[in-house]
């Protein structure tokens, strides 16, 4: 008969607290100590020593086996992310409004082929990627000072930085407010993998959780799109975005992901589909026209990079892209007043607020988005200072530098 030992149940507590330490051999006293070991007592004796190391180790094993059963403590990566150092300093160098970038070297990702979905899930990863860099660049916690307010805007790089930016250290500035500045968009990301879970509201109860000290959160719980000035008007003042408001509240920091108007965008999606979102009707019209005509030029001017609408914050801008790309005249006309119709009916911060912000932080990446990316840095109307984007997104925006 062989006689079997049954360990003793660990509280969840003390199983977390100490699954949760990281320990090697040679933070054994460490560990002893978490466990209640008291390896001073043995004096000189190294033999007792070391059985109660053993015994130190063994039941800290045993709360790893527990913590992780019971689903208490994850596992999470964080290493560093592989920086190009010289594309960084280029940008630098060309977009003097710049003060620091990062450029994430992603040569290990690649679409499994060129079917759009495949781009699609691999346009995703890319967000993911660059989300993560951002996290951990925001985790050095040199970035957000004390009585800072923080403002999130919506899309996938800004949920991505925000979902990781909580399994770093806690970051302990104080006094922090945050806000969501853009109303629900419904987003998703391009594979639809994710849901619904991509408006700046959820970005901001995920940062919440990313401050040690007491934190101030304002949401904005309407949807972005209004049928009328008016009506806008009423809503940005239940949103904390009329002036009077904003200007008691005005970010010192914004987090931003950049769009362009093509498949995968949210609105350009909207525009094609058979069945439309009931929120977003009062955007329907004038979105149509707006995406026939960006249709029209795009394949007019032959080049697969150039999108001639982008997004910052969910506020459509214009691409004058290189002087390579020649557009009408009376195709910019067109797309600059449906530009200006649909802003106007927006719950989202207006230019004039988006100069306001003192610093910007812009995640992009992939190529699509190079000239809209190119666009907000040399038209310097924003202070965007932080740039995070990929090494063939950096390539691409220095073919064109300022003109």
């Amino acid at each position: 008969m062989v006689a079997k030992a049954r360990a003793k149940r660990m509280p969840d507590d003390e199983a977390a607290r100490i699954a949760l330490e990281y320990f090697n051999p040679e933070e054994r006293h460490k560990l002893a100590d978490l466990v209640d070991w008291d390896l001073s007592t043995s004096g000189s004796d190294t033999e007792e020593i070391v059985r109660a190391e053993k015994r130190a180790a063994a039941r800290a094993w045993r709360a790893l086996r527990h913590a992780f059963a019971r689903g208490l403590v994850t596992v999470v990566r964080t290493p560093r992310p592989l920086l190009d150092e010289t594309l960084s300093d280029q940008l630098r160098d060309a977009f003097r409004n710049l003060l620091s970038v990062q450029v994430v070297n992603l040569n290990h990702l690649f679409p499994k082929s060129q079917k759009e979905e495949d781009q699609r899930v691999f346009d995703d990863k890319v967000h993911q990627e660059l989300g993560y860099a951002t996290a951990h660049w925001i985790a050095q916690g040199t970035l957000f000072q004390d009585h800072s307010t923080i403002g999130l805007g919506s899309g996938r790089a800004v949920y991505h930085t925000a979902s990781f930016l909580k399994h770093f250290h806690v970051l302990s500035a104080r006094d922090v407010t945050l806000m969501s500045l853009t109303g629900f968009v419904y987003a998703r990301d391009h594979a639809d993998k994710l849901g619904r879970s991509l408006e700046a509201d959820t970005h901001t109860a995920l940062m919440v959780g990313c401050f040690s000290n007491q934190v101030r959160a304002y949401t904005i719980p309407f949807p972005i799109a209004h049928p009328t000035h008016n009506a806008l008007q009423q809503t940005r003042r239940k949103a904390l975005l009329d002036n009077s408001q904003w200007s008691e509240l005005r970010p010192r920091y914004a987090l931003f992901g950049v769009g362009v108007l093509g498949p995968g965008h949210r609105l350009y999606e909207e525009a094609k589909a058979v069945k439309h979102e009931k929120h977003l009707e009062p955007l329907l019209d004038p979105l149509k026209a707006l995406v026939s005509i960006c249709d029209r030029v795009r394949n007019e001017c032959g080049d697969p990079l150039y999108y001639p609408v982008g997004d910052i914050a969910n506020q459509l801008f214009y691409i004058q892209g290189p002087s390579s790309i020649q557009v009408q005249d009376q195709h910019r006309l067109e797309i600059t007043e449906l530009i200006s119709d649909i802003n106007s009916r927006l719950l989202t911060v207006t230019p004039e607020q988006l100069e306001d912000v003192e610093n910007i932080i812009l995640i992009a990446g992939t190529t699509s988005k190079a000239l809209a990316i190119r666009e907000l840095l040399i038209r310097e109307r924003f202070n965007i200072r932080f740039l995070c984007t990929d090494k063939l997104t950096a390539a691409e925006i220095l073919k064109y530098p300022p003109e």
